[in-house]
C-alpha cells in the first residue's frame, strides 16, 4: 500500500514537472514571438522611413541630474519670468475676447504678481529621437512630469463696479501645480545662425493639468469666490488643448529673435545691410600695373641672369603669376571691412562666399523717391575694391565698383537680390563682382504670445 502511494507521489510529481516544462517552453516561446514581432515591426517602420533619417531611444537621467543643479540658481528666474510674461498675455487675451461672458465681464483687469516654480525642476523621461535630412528636421519626443515644491503664484484681479457693490482688488494664490505630459519637439535645423530656425512644439495627447488656486487676503464675494479660479484653470487648459495638442504645433520662430537682438546691437537706425561677397570673374591687372611689373621683372632678370639659381627663381616667379591671391574690400559711410584672402585662386577668377553685414545710418525706403544726385551721401553709396595680396610693398588694386543702394529697390527682410557689378579700372572690359545684398530691420513680433514672452525677457 505505501509503495502504490509512493509511486501515485512521484508521476504526480512527473506530469507537474513535465505540464510546467511545457508551460514554460510555451511562454518562452510566445515571448520569443513578441520579440520577433516587435523586432519585425520597428524594421519595416524604418524601411518605410526615407533613406537617411536617424533614430535613437535614450533615458534622461543625466538631463534631470543637469536640471536640478541649474535649477534654482540660473534657470528657475528665467522660465518664471517667461512663464509670467505668457500668463499675462493670455489674461489680457481672454479678457478682451471674453468681456460678455461670465465671469470675465466682471473683471476689468488680471495681472500676475508674482510667480516662482520652487525648489524642483520638471523631469523628463523615455526620449525618442528621429532626424529627418530631407526637412532638416531634428524631433524629440519625451515624457515631462513636474510636481511643484515651495511653488507659489499670486495674482492679482480687479472687479468692475456692479450695482451697489463697489470696485474690488483681490488676490488668489497658487501653492501646487502639478503637471504631466508627452512633449514633442521639432528642431528646424538651418545653416543661418544661430543654426535652428525654429521650434515646433506640441503634445501628444491632453495634458494633466492641476492647480489649487485660493484667495489670498481679502477674499472676494460669494458669488466670485471659487469661480474666477476655476475659470482661470479652465482657460490655461482650453488653451493648451486648442493650440498645443497634436495636430496643432506651435512655431517659436528663433531665428526672428536671434535677428532682432543681431540687428539691435550692431545695426543703425535705417537696420542692417547684409552682403555675401560671391565672387569676382575676369580679373586682370591695369595696363600701367602689368607694364610696371613686367619692367621689373626684366630687370631683375638682367641682374641675375648670370646664376642658375636665379633663373630658376624667375622662373617660379613667373609661374607662381598665373595665379594670385585676392580679397575684396568694402566701404559704407566710415566703415570698411573686407573679405578673407582667396589664395592661389585662378589668374582671373576668385571666389570668396563672405557674408558682412554693416550699419545702415538712413532708411533706405525713405530715399526710394529722391533722386540718385540729391541722396547720393557716403551713407548712401557702398564701395567695392579688389586688391592683389603682395607679400612686400602696397596691394595692387585689380578693380572697383560703387553701387547706390535705394537705387537697389530692397524691400525690408526679403529674400537677398543678386547683383552683378562690373568693375572698373581693370584691362579686362568684362571684369565683374557678383554680391548678394539684403536689408534687415526689426521685425515686430505680434502673432504668438510666446513670441512675445521671449522677447520682453530677452530684452531685459
Amino acid at each position: 500500500m505505501l509503495y502504490s502511494l509512493l509511486l501515485l507521489v512521484a508521476a504526480a510529481g512527473a506530469l507537474a514537472w513535465a505540464v510546467s516544462a511545457v508551460v514554460l517552453r510555451a511562454t518562452r516561446a510566445s515571448g520569443r514571438h513578441a520579440l520577433e514581432s516587435a523586432e519585425a515591426k520597428w524594421q519595416q517602420q524604418l524601411q518605410q522611413q526615407p533613406g537617411g533619417c536617424v533614430f535613437e531611444s535614450f533615458t534622461l537621467g543625466w538631463l534631470n541630474v543637469l536640471l536640478r543643479s541649474l535649477w534654482t540658481p540660473l534657470l528657475e528666474k528665467h522660465v518664471a519670468g517667461l512663464t509670467s510674461e505668457l500668463m499675462q498675455k493670455i489674461f489680457n487675451e481672454v479678457l478682451e475676447k471674453d468681456s460678455h461672458k461670465a465671469p470675465w465681464k466682471y473683471i476689468s483687469t488680471i495681472s500676475v504678481e508674482q510667480l516662482s516654480f520652487g525648489l524642483l525642476p520638471p523631469t523628463f523621461q523615455a526620449a525618442v529621437l528621429r532626424y529627418d535630412p530631407a526637412a532638416s528636421l531634428l524631433s524629440v519626443g519625451m515624457d515631462v512630469a513636474f510636481t511643484s515644491n515651495s511653488a507659489q503664484a499670486v495674482i492679482l484681479v480687479k472687479t468692475r463696479a456692479m450695482k451697489l457693490l463697489a470696485p474690488l482688488a483681490a488676490r488668489l494664490e497658487a501653492t501646487h501645480v502639478s503637471f504631466r505630459g508627452r512633449l514633442n519637439l521639432g528642431l528646424a535645423l538651418s545653416a543661418e545662425p544661430p543654426g535652428i530656425a525654429g521650434i515646433y512644439y506640441s503634445f501628444a495627447s491632453p495634458p494633466h493639468l492641476d492647480i489649487a488656486v485660493r484667495p489670498l487676503g481679502t477674499p472676494l464675494p460669494a458669488e466670485f469666490d471659487g469661480g474666477i479660479a476655476g475659470a482661470l484653470q479652465g482657460v490655461l487648459r482650453r488653451i493648451i488643448s486648442r493650440r498645443m495638442v497634436e495636430p496643432q504645433r506651435r512655431f517659436f520662430d528663433l531665428h526672428r529673435l536671434y535677428m532682432n537682438k543681431h540687428i539691435a546691437r550692431v545695426g543703425g537706425p535705417g537696420g542692417l545691410l547684409r552682403l555675401v561677397i560671391n565672387c569676382a570673374k575676369q580679373l586682370s591687372p591695369p595696363a600701367a600695373a602689368q607694364k610696371q611689373q613686367s619692367t621689373q621683372g626684366a630687370a631683375a632678370a638682367g641682374t641675375r641672369a648670370s646664376s642658375a639659381g636665379s633663373r630658376r627663381m624667375s622662373e617660379a616667379a613667373a609661374a607662381s603669376k598665373a595665379k594670385q591671391s585676392s580679397y575684396c574690400q568694402v566701404r559704407l559711410g566710415q566703415t570698411v571691412l573686407r573679405t578673407p584672402i582667396a589664395h592661389h585662386s585662378a589668374a582671373e577668377d576668385a571666389v570668396w562666399n563672405w557674408q558682412l553685414s554693416l550699419a545702415l545710418p538712413l532708411d533706405l525706403a525713405q530715399l526710394a523717391t529722391t533722386s540718385p544726385a540729391a541722396a547720393a551721401s557716403e551713407a548712401t553709396v557702398c564701395s567695392f575694391a579688389v586688391y592683389e595680396a603682395q607679400t612686400v610693398g602696397e596691394p595692387l588694386l585689380l578693380g572697383k565698383t560703387r553701387i547706390y543702394l535705394p537705387a537697389l529697390q530692397l524691400l525690408p527682410n526679403a529674400e537677398p537680390r543678386s547683383v552683378l557689378l562690373s568693375l572698373k579700372g581693370t584691362a579686362s572690359s568684362k571684369a565683374a563682382l557678383h554680391v548678394a545684398v539684403a536689408w534687415l530691420k526689426l521685425q515686430r513680433i505680434h502673432d504668438d504670445a510666446m513670441q512675445q514672452a521671449v522677447a520682453l525677457v530677452a530684452a531685459v
